[in-house]
């Protein structure tokens, strides 16, 4: 055991996670495309781990979130205003009628099953940053999935690859392993560069 796993071994299950969820997209270098697969129970885990991430870089980029609304995403709504280099999309706030920010940078969907509204948003926000200096984080597929057929999201997930890998950015896409997706991950995996799965005990890059 090297002295990294013998740290990671202090640390509780949760945080372990979102160590080596950083420490998997570290090795990732722009252009390239990402599935990150995990198990549902370190949901919050690697979500915290996404939002450091996010936090840590200095490119602009596209966060688009399924799952939690933008106003309860930070320990601070202030800091998602804050953070001028990101654009955000919600998709939660207008069916849940959660309280909305306002602010250049935050843009609310009405639906999650309009993919075609959910790509022009994608495409105009990674379209007004320079080139070579995005990336775009997805939370989550499984979400978009509850709302969307397999073959759709499939498609849609396709085209938003073509669109990254014409910017040369990155793209990391977040998908919880649930028995009912394992042929929707298996098709998914095929169009990106890499698909890292993340447990309590280890983390795996393909």
């Amino acid at each position: 055991m090297d002295k990294k796993e013998s740290l990671e071994s202090l640390l509780d299950p949760e945080k372990r996670v979102e160590v080596k969820l950083e420490s998997a997209l570290s090795e990732i270098k722009k252009p390239n495309v990402v599935l990150v697969v995990i198990e549902s129970d370190h949901y919050s885990a690697i979500q915290t781990g996404l939002l450091d991430f996010l936090k840590k870089r200095s490119d602009n980029g596209v966060f688009v979130s399924v799952n939690k609304a933008l106003v309860n995403l930070f320990d601070s709504p202030q800091k998602v205003l804050e953070d001028q280099k990101t654009v955000f999309v919600d998709l939660v706030s207008e069916t849940a009628g959660t309280e909305k920010l306002s602010g250049e940078n935050v843009h609310y969907l009405e639906s999650p099953k309009n993919l075609l509204e959910l790509t022009m948003q994608i495409e105009q926000a990674l379209e007004k940053n320079p080139k070579n200096q995005q990336f775009l984080i997805l939370d989550s597929l499984s979400t978009l999935l509850l709302y969307n057929k397999p073959e759709p999201l499939e498609k849609f997930v396709h085209q938003l690859v073509g669109k990254i890998r014409g910017l040369q950015a990155l793209g990391i896409f977040l998908m919880v392993r649930l028995k009912e997706n394992q042929d929707t991950i298996r098709v998914i995996s095929q169009f990106c560069d890499h698909t890292i799965e993340i447990t309590e005990n280890e983390s795996r890059t393909e």
